[in-house]
């Protein structure tokens, strides 16, 4: 995959040149383990789950060039207000293969390292300019471009589709009239994770947020009744609200009384 551009959407964010381009990264999942006193080995506190996903160091090269100096000097001007001094926004990927948005992988980041101001010279009638910078994704996922989302009116089974090739975090909203929601996914006979929220919907809805940690009833804070259960073995209840593991998910709606639009959304996730 080449790193492209920084921004907050593919149409609007700095594009990258791909004069002399060189990306340097790779996923990480750093091991967590103590050496057992007296015995050979050591102890893997995850068990048979993989480690967590370590944040991403990027490091990204290019090579700027124009006819003037004040042209490069323009290009790199404008090169550090769209990076080193931007705040946190998406960097976006574009795999081989193809240049519609289905190619397009995007993560949280920061740049930590600017262009500085590299040596020009020349180069037949052309000013060049080596450039590198350092981008830090500290979740160290990619997203598609395209989020998932499904919908459910009352109390019934939905299908939700992951493309993602690890758990995608899910963000609820049931609409104003319900009851006692709770919404489960099941692998089989197994109960995977499950939220629960007693009370009665209004306004502009109940939202279960499980990137955020957040439950709001009409825009309060609601946390204070909701429950969350399950025994997924790599994302125990205590850390994840509600997800959906990679492909095809049925999650249950349940609705104590009322039979209002409940709304699924996730990101599809990936580490590549």
């Amino acid at each position: 995959m080449i790193i492209a551009r920084f921004g907050d959407t593919w149409s609007t964010a700095y594009e990258f040149a791909e004069t002399q381009g060189d990306d340097v990264w790779s996923a990480e999942r750093t091991a967590i383990i103590q050496q057992v006193g007296g015995a050979a080995g050591a102890y893997d506190f995850f068990g048979d789950a993989n480690f967590p996903i370590a944040p991403l160091l990027i490091t990204k090269k290019f090579t700027l060039s124009s006819s003037t100096y004040a042209g490069l000097e323009t290009d790199l001007d404008t090169l550090r207000a769209a990076t080193i001094a931007a705040d946190k926004t998406k960097l976006w990927g574009e795999r081989r293969g193809g240049k519609t948005s289905a190619y397009r992988r995007w993560a949280w980041a920061k740049c930590v390292k600017g262009p500085g101001t590299p040596e020009h010279y020349r180069d037949g009638n052309y000013i060049k300019a080596p450039v590198e910078l350092q981008f830090l994704c500290p979740e160290g996922l990619w997203y598609a471009e395209g989020d998932g989302s499904a919908n459910r009116t009352g109390t019934g089974d939905v299908t939700c589709v992951n493309n993602g090739n690890v758990n995608a975090l899910v963000v609820a909203t049931i609409a104003a009239g319900a009851t006692d929601v709770q919404l489960s996914l099941y692998d089989g006979v197994d109960l995977i994770c499950q939220v629960t929220w007693t009370g009665t919907t209004s306004g502009t809805g109940l939202v279960i947020d499980a990137r955020a940690y957040s439950c709001t009833n009409n825009g309060a804070d609601a946390y204070d009744t909701l429950t969350v259960g399950g025994t997924g073995p790599s994302d125990p209840a205590q850390i994840a609200w509600f997800w959906l593991p990679p492909g095809s998910n049925t999650v249950t709606v349940e609705m104590l009384s009322g039979s209002v639009l409940a709304t699924l959304e996730w990101r599809h996730p990936y580490v590549l």
